[in-house]
């Protein structure tokens, strides 16, 4: 014979939460929150659960983030407490950690900590999508496959700032005197030729291209 599994323990959740309205003794509650299969069994018996000790035990051992939570609320929420002076603190109650800044905003992406003095960005960079070849081919035309890969881009859509990590979109733009290559994001400029200049080059191209050269 196998080993008694209760109740609360049962593959069908129905039946482990009807097993968790039933129980009253605190430590087998304790239990449940613990090492419930399922969330939904854990949060009931933690709503259940009304001895201190236990749920305080619970804050911090629980591996489950919302069964922490919670019974970090029945506790009357979270007693946060500095331990450092950058803003980072931690929970007296359930000992997460975490990161508050008081700020005052510069712009619409920059905002200051009038605690700490930290500089915070929030840019918004915008996308730049490239067509990458796979190592597949279509089995029918035995074309090669490209994939989409989304990179961050080289500008903040909300205050233009540059993003000096981000990738540039270069397109060909035609003004009065010259033929520019530049981005069409922050306008850095690849190259630049005048209209003599492209009419030479092409020509160049197009003979060599005649002659099976290919730069």
């Amino acid at each position: 014979m196998g080993l008694f599994k209760p109740e609360w323990m049962n593959d069908d959740q129905n039946k482990a939460l009807a097993a968790v309205g039933k129980t009253t003794s605190q430590v087998t509650l304790m239990r449940v929150a613990l090492k419930a299969k399922s969330r939904a069994v854990g949060l009931a018996a933690v709503i259940k659960l009304t001895d201190r000790q236990k749920l305080a035990k619970l804050a911090v051992e629980s591996d489950d983030y919302q069964v922490k939570e919670t019974a970090c609320a029945k506790l009357g929420g979270h007693k946060w407490v500095a331990i450092d002076d950058k803003c980072n603190y931690r929970c007296s109650i359930c000992d997460e950690k975490k990161t508050m800044h008081k700020v005052i905003r510069q712009s619409p992406c920059v905002a200051l900590c009038e605690e700490c003095g930290e500089k915070i960005e929030e840019h918004r960079w915008n996308t730049v999508i490239e067509q990458v070849p796979t190592t597949m081919r279509d089995r029918k035309t035995g074309m090669i496959i490209y994939s989409s890969v989304y990179k961050q881009g080289c500008t903040c859509e909300r205050c233009g700032e540059l993003n000096p990590k981000g990738v540039h979109e270069f397109a060909i733009f035609h003004e009065p005197e010259y033929v520019v290559f530049k981005c069409k994001h922050c306008g850095l400029v690849k190259s630049r030729m005048t209209y003599e200049e492209a009419d030479r080059k092409r020509y160049e191209n197009d003979v060599n291209a005649d002659e099976g050269i290919f730069k």
